[in-house]
Parts: C-alpha cells; sequence; structure tokens
C-alpha cells in the first residue's frame, strides 16, 4: 500500500499579521487539496492532478517559532475557526491533515499543541509538546509541558507525535514504542 504525503514548509516573519498568515496557509491547503496550487514546488511522484492521503504543516506556523510574544498574543482554542477551517478541508478532500502545531490556549495554560484531523474531518489526536525549548526563557517561560504521550492509527499506520526539541530525548520514543508506534 502506498500512502501520498505532502509537506508545506512556509515563510513566517512579520510581514503579515497572524491573522492573515492563518488565511493566507488555509487558502494554501485549500489549493493543494484540491489540486490547484501553482508555483509550489513539487518533489516526488504526486503530480498536480493527483490526490494526497496527508498532508503536515509545520511547529508553530501561526506565529512564528522562537517569538514568545506571539505565542502569548495569539493562542488558538481548538474549538476554534482555525481547526474547523482545517477540519472542514480534511473532510472535503478526503484527506488526513496534521496540522502542524500552534499556541493552544486551554483554560488559564498554554501549550504547544499538534492536532491530527482524519479523512472525515475529525481531530483524532493532540499532542501537546512534552520538552519545551529553553530553561527558564522561549517556550518553556510561556507555555505548559504536555502530560502524554500520542500513538494513533492513520494512513501512515501506528504513529507517534513528537515536536521539535523532543528529538533531543530518546526515551519520548521509547515510550511511543512502547504505545505501538510503528
Amino acid at each position: 500500500m502506498s500512502v501520498r504525503v505532502g509537506l508545506l514548509q512556509l515563510r513566517v516573519d512579520d510581514s503579515e499579521t497572524v491573522a492573515d498568515r492563518k488565511q493566507r496557509v488555509v487558502n494554501l491547503v485549500s489549493s493543494v487539496l484540491s489540486g490547484q496550487a501553482h508555483g509550489l514546488t513539487r518533489v516526488g511522484a504526486v503530480g498536480a492532478t493527483q490526490s494526497l492521503d496527508v498532508l503536515v504543516l509545520p511547529e508553530l506556523w501561526t506565529v512564528g517559532a522562537h517569538n514568545s510574544a506571539m505565542m502569548l498574543a495569539h493562542p488558538e482554542p481548538l474549538d476554534g475557526e482555525l481547526i474547523a477551517d482545517l477540519s472542514e478541508l480534511a473532510r472535503s478532500s478526503q484527506t488526513w491533515i496534521y496540522a502542524g502545531s500552534f499556541p493552544e490556549i486551554d483554560g488559564s495554560q498554554q501549550f504547544n499543541t499538534t492536532v491530527v484531523i482524519n479523512s472525515e474531518g475529525l481531530v483524532v489526536g493532540k499532542y501537546r509538546k512534552i520538552h519545551l525549548f529553553g530553561f527558564d526563557s522561549g517556550e518553556a517561560a510561556v507555555l505548559t509541558a504536555g502530560p502524554e504521550l500520542l500513538v494513533m492509527d492513520s494512513p501512515l499506520g501506528a504513529t507517534g507525535s513528537a515536536t521539535c526539541y523532543d528529538l533531543r530525548f530518546p526515551e519520548l520514543f521509547r515510550g511511543l514504542l512502547e504505545l505501538g508506534a510503528e
């Protein structure tokens, strides 16, 4: 069985507002999933008219990495407009979306959260980054570490989630394997 995966790498800088960036990326995702994306670099066998099974977005694409002020100023609730828009795109295109990560607000806490949306448009996975970068600055100063690992079934098999600095901690990946990640 082959799985067609698309990866989006995005420009994130101060030349646009967070709201404009979210809209630009939602529009880009829509274009990619509808086969109408022009001017993108495509590597591999997926052609402009072939559909994707999975689309993956990068970490902190809504606010940019290493920008604590933006993380605090622009958190997203899981039941907000951004996830609703991406869920609708996943459903209408029958594509799984690994929605990168974004600053999530949950009550009084903020997390660096990755959301996985299945091809029916349902949020089927949520991973809150466990190993925050920095000791008393950066992410570690403004966000809360996640409480648990995530392993879930997807078109890629039993997949585990990790974000950026997590890769420096092999015990996290050992834990994912123990939970059934392939």
